[in-house]
């Protein structure tokens, strides 16, 4: 009987040690597991919400020319959207035609009157909502058209945007502003030239 007791006790002191073995290794388990998550985090990416202003002050497009912003969208930049609205005043009809291109080639076709990629155009009107994602990294323009009116140069005002997130950087030089307002092109030929507004 003592021999049995002793085997007994043997036994279940086995039996507790696993146990406690077991439960070391599924904590040691679960500590590795949370530390490489941790570090996973601190190696991820990290992206900040930026908001650019496209134009923070009234600004005027003469009569038969048109105004152009670049946009420029990076490998960098994420969920960019451009976003917010506009309007028009000045001549009988207080109206502008705003557009934006995929890029500076798509609107040197859309001024020939050739095929071009828009990915908003407003027509001409008093006022107008964008809400545009820019989902590919580029140089899009943004237009404000005025070369239909003969008599009436126009006063835009606008509180449009351009939303994104920006991967942080240890760059400690100047990066460049994603929106850049750049001369008007000539304004001669084109989609609407030949229709003529005062």
């Amino acid at each position: 009987m003592k021999n049995f007791l002793i085997a007994l006790a043997a036994a279940v002191a086995c039996v507790g040690a696993f146990v406690i073995y077991s439960q070391n290794e599924r904590l040691t388990q679960q500590a590795l597991q949370l530390s490489q998550v941790r570090q996973q985090a601190r190696s991820a990416p990290k992206f900040t919400h930026e908001i650019a202003t496209i134009a923070a002050e009234p600004f005027g497009v003469a009569v038969r020319e048109m105004k152009s912003v670049k946009i420029v969208v990076t490998d960098h930049m994420r969920l960019s959207k451009l976003s917010g609205h506009f309007s028009a005043s000045g001549g009988s009809g207080n109206d502008i035609e705003v557009l934006l291109f995929t890029n500076q080639d798509d609107l040197t076709n859309w001024q020939n009157g050739h095929a071009a990629r828009c990915l908003y155009q407003s027509g001409r009107a008093t006022v107008g909502t964008l809400d545009v994602p820019l989902v590919a990294a580029g140089t899009y323009v943004l237009v404000f058209d005025n070369r239909f009116s003969v008599f009436s140069s126009k006063t835009i005002t606008t509180n449009l945007k351009l939303e994104y997130d920006s991967l942080a950087t240890d760059r400690t030089d100047a990066i460049p502003s994603p929106v850049q307002v750049v001369p008007a092109p000539p304004s001669a030929g084109g989609r609407g030239g030949t229709r003529h507004h005062p």
